[in-house]
């Protein structure tokens, strides 16, 4: 039976066969070496995750802090003033006495140099 396998080459096939189990595995072990060093653990992420967290609500309150403060400072002032300036009419009855005023007393002054030159010219 030339078929049969002789105990020389079982024993060749057997050590390949170990040879490349040896080498996939060693392949293996490295990736899974790698991956564990490149990989975070999960305290390490979970701590940086509730720094994350920490650090957004102190921006969420400082940005709510400033809003509060630029409405405080500068919207309410300027509204007020819009307020101010609707309510305030083109020009109070006092100024409108005193316009008239000053025409009537013009009026009066040129009518009176109008009449003292028709009176100088008799």
């Amino acid at each position: 039976m030339a078929d049969d396998p002789t105990a020389n080459e079982v024993a060749w096939r057997l050590q390949n066969h170990e040879q490349r189990t040896d080498r996939i595995h060693g392949e293996l072990d490295t990736r899974i070496t790698n991956l564990a060093r490149d990989t975070v653990s999960t305290t390490a992420f979970a701590e940086a995750q509730r720094i994350r967290d920490v650090e957004a609500q102190r921006l969420e309150r400082e940005h709510d802090e400033d809003l509060r403060q630029l409405r405080d400072d500068v919207i309410k002032p300027l509204r007020d003033d819009v307020e101010t300036l609707k309510k305030r009419p083109g020009m109070t009855r006092r100024e409108l006495w005193l316009v008239l005023g000053v025409v009537v007393g013009f009026i009066g002054v040129v009518v009176t140099a109008w009449a003292a030159s028709k009176g100088a010219g008799k």
